[in-house]
């Protein structure tokens, strides 16, 4: 004798096989399997998307909860002439990362370009790695993140690549193959790293500009690179003993023997970013120091505090988090799987 769950059954495969397949419709489809919970009141039922890499189609699966217990899955598939064992043997792009026209990019060819760019910038490898940690990181204890954060996520990420108009954001979601639920979804993730960025280093902020604050003072330096560790040595003598500063003692060097190997320089740059002997130096003072294999004088001539306003704030909390993630790093089993 039939019963109320075989009349469930039944509207559940009709519901799936109302569903297309295309990747773009998945909201839709969402939507009438919404619709098919509000028919059956009390019915705990989920849809399962699985969206295989570089294909225009999806599959769906629907999860029902049996009334004496334990879970039907239901899945549905259209008659293609395809049998299931050879469609699903191995997908054509499941390792491919880019396919510009008939040009493609594997999984291997993406990471020896990373490994490559990685001469010159060094942080690229790491930071996938770093991703994945934060993923994790967000996984083990997700952050509570309000449709507020989500849009402010979207509208930097959008002001960063100058997506300022819908029709030019339109138009950068097509050309990479994202649907707008798609892209919401993303922010949502780049909401909930930032809050678990605020969440781990809110605490340490303060005690840690009480610590180092001084690193992040503003000094005003003048730096002269001289091409003898001789050169430097007389250049800071005649600058101390002159007492009218490094810059008037260097210009005398003009027309000098080595004057074109000789260059100065002005810049305003935090305390934590010159020398370490410049760094600690008082106001007006001559520094005679090797720097990066640099033979340098340099004057402090103005050093100003720093203040933890909301910049210096974010700064510090980029410095915490670089932390923890290392820190993180360091217990991770990293594995690449180059070929």
């Amino acid at each position: 004798m039939p019963t109320p769950f075989d009349a469930v059954l039944a509207d559940a495969i009709q519901s799936l096989r109302s569903l297309t397949r295309l990747r773009s419709d998945v909201p839709r489809s969402r939507e009438r399997i919404d619709r098919f919970r509000a028919a059956h009141p009390g019915l705990r039922a989920n849809l399962l998307v699985d969206q295989p890499p570089g294909s225009p189609e999806v599959d769906y699966d629907l999860l029902l909860e049996h009334p004496d217990g334990g879970t039907v899955s239901l899945c549905w598939r259209a008659d293609d002439g395809i049998p299931w064992r050879v469609e699903y043997a191995d997908h054509w792009a499941a390792n491919y990362v880019l396919s510009v026209g008939e040009q493609h990019i594997t999984v291997q060819d993406a990471l020896h370009v990373l490994h490559d760019l990685g001469q010159t910038t060094p942080d690229l490898l790491d930071a996938l790695v770093d991703q994945a940690l934060l993923d994790q990181a967000v996984a083990e204890d997700p952050p509570d993140v309000s449709e507020a954060d989500v849009q402010r996520a979207a509208d930097d990420f959008r002001r960063v690549r100058g997506l300022i108009t819908a029709a030019a954001s339109r138009r950068w979601l097509t050309e990479l193959g994202i649907t707008p639920e798609q892209f919401t979804e993303w922010m949502r993730r780049v909401a909930q790293r930032q809050a678990l960025v605020a969440r781990v280093t809110n605490d340490d902020v303060i005690p840690f500009f009480e610590a180092e604050g001084c690193a992040f003072d503003e000094l005003f330096v003048y730096e002269v690179e001289l091409p003898t560790a001789d050169a430097a040595d007389r250049l800071a003598d005649d600058a101390v003993a002159d007492g009218r500063g490094l810059l008037a003692a260097s210009s005398r060097l003009a027309g000098t023997a080595g004057a074109a190997q000789t260059s100065g320089r002005f810049g305003s740059r935090r305390a934590r970013d010159v020398a370490p002997l410049l760094r600690s130096a008082t106001v007006g003072a001559i520094v005679r120091y090797e720097h990066d294999g640099r033979s340098c004088v340099g004057q402090v001539l103005n050093r100003t505090p720093a203040v933890l306003d909301p910049a210096l704030r974010a700064d510090i909390q980029r410095e915490l988090f670089g932390r923890w993630l290392s820190e993180r790093r360091a217990q991770a089993a990293v594995r690449w799987h180059w070929m």
